[in-house]
C-alpha cells in the first residue's frame, strides 16, 4: 500500500511569512509616519513661533530678546529642541504702513538615514508679518 498524501500541505510557514511581510512593510510604514509627524509638529512650531513673536515685536519693538524667548516656547510646547534660527525684519520700515516681519528656520533631521545622502534633513521656514499699529494723539 502507498501512504496517504496529507490533507494539509502547509508546515506551519504562515507565521514565518507574517513576520516576514510585518517587517518588510509594517515597520518601515511606522517609520515613514513618525518622521512626517516630527516634520509637522517642527512647522507647527516655526509657524506658532513666528506668529508670536510678530505680533510682540509690533508692540515691544526694541525687545528681540522677549521675541526669541516666545520662539523657543513655542517649539518646546511641540515637544521640540535643536538649533532655531530667527529673523527680524520690515517689508516698509517707516511711515503710515510700517510692519515687522519675523521669520523662524529650523531643520528636521530622520535619524538612521546617512548624513552623505543629503536625504537625512528636511528644512522648515515659517515667515510671519505684523502691521505696526500707532496711536497718533492730537
Amino acid at each position: 500500500m502507498r501512504p496517504r498524501a496529507k490533507r494539509h500541505p502547509e508546515s506551519g510557514e504562515a507565521s514565518v511569512e507574517f513576520v516576514g511581510y510585518f517587517v518588510v512593510l509594517v515597520i518601515p510604514l511606522i517609520y515613514f509616519i513618525l518622521m512626517l509627524s516630527q516634520v509637522q509638529a517642527s512647522v507647527f512650531a516655526a509657524e506658532s513661533g513666528a506668529s508670536v513673536a510678530a505680533r510682540s515685536l509690533a508692540i515691544h519693538r526694541d525687545d528681540t530678546g522677549l521675541a526669541r524667548a516666545q520662539v523657543d516656547l513655542a517649539f518646546a510646547d511641540h515637544g521640540l529642541a535643536g538649533p532655531v534660527d530667527m529673523d527680524v525684519g520690515c517689508r516698509i520700515c517707516s511711515g503710515p504702513e510700517e510692519d515687522v516681519s519675523v521669520t523662524v528656520r529650523t531643520q528636521v533631521t530622520w535619524p538612521l538615514v546617512p548624513g552623505w545622502t543629503g536625504l537625512g534633513v528636511v528644512p522648515v521656514e515659517a515667515t510671519s508679518t505684523v502691521r505696526v499699529d500707532k496711536v497718533v494723539l492730537q
